[in-house]
């Protein structure tokens, strides 16, 4: 007779409980609706062959600035918001990064890259999304927008 006395205290009746895999669905929603990305994106975007980065990892973007600012870190679309880009749109809202620094320095090399540097940006959980996207080590990063670039960010010796 206790028991069924302290069960009765001890959990809700049935109408007020939720089943666990609502409250991990409603948890998932709350959690996607803070983790907006750092600039509007397009809906399927980032793709579906795109992963979180939920582990630490490095990567290296070309600056123009010493010390970087967060204008560094804008993308294709932003600059240029009227223009028409030979890659999706998706892509074009993304951020181009390379894993590898000497893929950096050869970019860097390019006519509309030149005087930028290589900054080492350690991207740790909660950085945003990244895809491997072209030759060399050129990867797509969509940035969460409560991600601190600059503040993991340092431009790499020459």
């Amino acid at each position: 007779m206790f028991g069924e006395a302290r069960a009765a205290v001890e959990s809700p009746p049935e109408a007020v409980r939720v089943p666990p895999n609502m409250r991990r669905e409603r948890a998932l929603r709350e959690l996607q609706s803070r983790m907006t990305f750092l600039e509007p994106l397009p809906p399927q975007c980032p793709p579906s062959g795109a992963d979180e980065i939920n582990a630490p990892r490095i990567v290296f973007r070309l600056v123009r600035s010493t010390p970087p600012t967060l204008d560094d870190f804008r993308s294709q679309r932003a600059l240029a918001p009227q223009a028409a880009f030979q890659v999706t749109e998706c892509l074009a809202r993304g951020r181009s990064v390379h894993t590898e620094r000497e893929h950096s320095l050869k970019a860097a090399k390019l006519p509309r890259l030149r005087g930028s540097v290589p900054c080492e940006v350690r991207l740790d959980a909660g950085a945003g999304y990244i895809q491997p996207t072209a030759a060399w080590s050129h990867h797509t990063w969509w940035p969460y927008a409560a991600f601190d670039i600059v503040a993991h960010c340092a431009v790499a010796d020459r």
